[in-house]
Order: C-alpha cells, then sequence, then structure tokens
C-alpha cells in the first residue's frame, strides 16, 4: 500500500474550496490536459453512499471507474473510495482545513496497483509519477478557479 499527501495553502476559506471540488464541473476543470473524462453516471453529490461513475482515457485507454462517497464533514473533508478501477485499493480523502492564510487543501491518497513485483515496479515507474503529476495540475487549477471566483 503506497500513501501520498498532496498539501497547498489556498487564499480561500474551506467552505470555496468545498463549493469548488463538491460540485460536477471541477472533475473537469481538474483533469489533466492529456486525460479525458466521462461523468457516466447521473448522481455526482458529495454526500454519504453517493457513487460516482467515470470514464477516464489515460495511457490511450478508456477505463471505467465507479467510487463510494463517505465520512462526508462539510465543508471539511470527504472520502472517494473506488469500487471499480485498475487497481486493488484506491481511496482519496478531500480535506479542507481552516488556516489563518485562507484554507489547506490535502489530498491523501492509498493506493495499491496489486501484481506484486510487476506492480510495483509499474508504480515507481509510471502510475507514480502520473499521481504526482496529476495532483500538482489538480492544486495549481484549484487555486486558478478560486481565486478567479474573488
Amino acid at each position: 500500500m503506497r500513501t501520498l499527501v498532496f498539501e497547498t495553502l489556498m487564499p480561500c476559506s474551506p467552505q470555496e474550496l468545498w463549493d469548488f471540488h463538491s460540485s460536477a464541473t471541477a472533475l473537469e476543470i481538474l483533469t489533466p490536459p492529456n486525460k479525458k473524462i466521462r461523468i457516466s453516471g447521473d448522481d455526482l453529490s458529495v454526500r454519504d453512499g453517493a457513487v460516482h461513475k467515470l470514464n477516464f482515457k489515460v495511457f490511450g485507454f478508456w477505463i471505467k471507474w465507479s467510487a463510494l462517497i463517505s465520512e462526508v464533514e462539510e465543508p471539511f473533508r470527504f472520502t472517494d473510495t473506488a469500487t471499480q478501477s485498475p487497481f486493488r485499493y484506491w481511496s482519496h480523502c478531500h480535506e479542507f482545513l481552516p488556516h489563518p492564510e485562507g484554507a489547506l487543501l490535502r489530498d491523501t491518497l492509498r493506493y495499491e496497483i496489486g501484481w506484486g513485483f510487476v506492480g510495483r515496479f509499474i508504480d515507481r515507474c509510471l502510475v507514480g509519477r502520473d499521481i504526482q503529476e496529476s495532483f500538482k495540475f489538480r492544486h495549481e487549477r484549484t487555486r486558478l478557479s478560486v481565486i478567479h471566483k474573488k
């Protein structure tokens, strides 16, 4: 199991981060340009028990993804845990924490590829780097989005 944590101080309130991240349009804004996303389910609400269904195009392949939303504490946190994905395990906790200078955006990702040594090799050479780049992009886009709303 691998754990990655991404943190960025944002010039807004936790509620503004919540409002942005809990909207369906955020998924499109936060998806890097080298990837594509299609929403295949009709419920994208951020509430305990919601199931988000998506299709991602990654490395040239379309991947079905379903995630169960849990641990919802508006406006401070929610978790999405994959119930269908290419990963053996995937859990992403989104946190929007109060900070004297705005809000701290923290994404904690726990994942496992599977496939033993081969999976760990693929993670270190390809998947892990892609995740790092994707979350860097997500945080930059979040910052731009909340700044432009002000």
